[in-house]
C-alpha cells in the first residue's frame, strides 16, 4: 500500500528568500545606502563632539546603548556615539570613512545589479589604503589626544 502525499495548493503563498531575486538585491542595496548615510552623519558628528562623549563611552562601553540616563552630544544619540567611537577609536581612525565608501558602493552595485567581482577589487584596494594611511596618521599625530589612526594604526605603529 502506498501512502498518500498531501497535495500542494496551486495558489498557496510562500515567501522565498533568494539573493538572485532582483527585489531582494535592490532592497538590500537601499538599506546599505541608508546605513552609509547614517554612518556619515555619526562620523561627522564624532569630529565635533568626541571630547564630550569619549569618557562616557569608555566608561560604559556597550552598556551605553541601554542606559537612558547617559546624555551624549552625538547628533545620532547614544547609538551614533557608540558606533562612531568603535570605528574611530577601536578601528581605523579617520580612515574609517573608507567603510562608508565601501558600504555605499556595495549598495549602489546591488541596486544597479552590477557584478560583485568589481566590488571585490575595490574592497581590496580600499582596505589596503585604509590600513596604510591609518598607520601613517598615527605615526604623524602620535601625541594627539584624538585617535587619528585608531587602534589599527596605533598597534602597527
Amino acid at each position: 500500500m502506498s501512502t498518500k502525499r498531501p497535495k500542494k495548493r496551486a495558489n498557496s503563498k510562500t515567501i522565498r528568500f533568494s539573493f538572485s531575486d532582483e527585489r531582494v538585491r535592490k532592497i538590500l542595496g537601499v538599506i546599505l545606502v541608508f546605513v552609509a548615510l547614517y554612518l556619515t552623519i555619526a562620523f561627522v558628528s564624532y569630529f565635533f563632539k568626541w571630547e564630550y562623549d569619549q569618557d562616557k563611552i569608555l566608561k560604559l562601553s556597550g552598556n551605553i546603548l541601554f542606559d537612558p540616563d547617559v546624555q551624549v552630544q552625538n547628533w545620532l544619540g547614544r547609538l551614533g556615539a557608540f558606533t562612531s567611537h568603535m570605528f574611530f577609536y577601536w578601528g581605523f581612525g579617520v580612515c574609517s570613512f573608507g567603510f562608508i565608501f565601501l558600504i555605499l558602493r556595495l549598495g549602489v552595485d546591488l541596486i544597479r545589479q552590477s557584478s560583485l567581482k568589481a566590488f571585490a577589487n575595490v574592497f581590496l584596494h580600499t582596505f589596503i589604503i585604509m590600513s596604510f594611511f591609518s598607520v601613517v596618521l598615527e605615526f604623524i599625530f602620535s601625541n594627539s589626544t584624538f585617535s587619528w589612526g585608531g587602534l589599527m594604526g596605533n598597534s602597527i605603529c
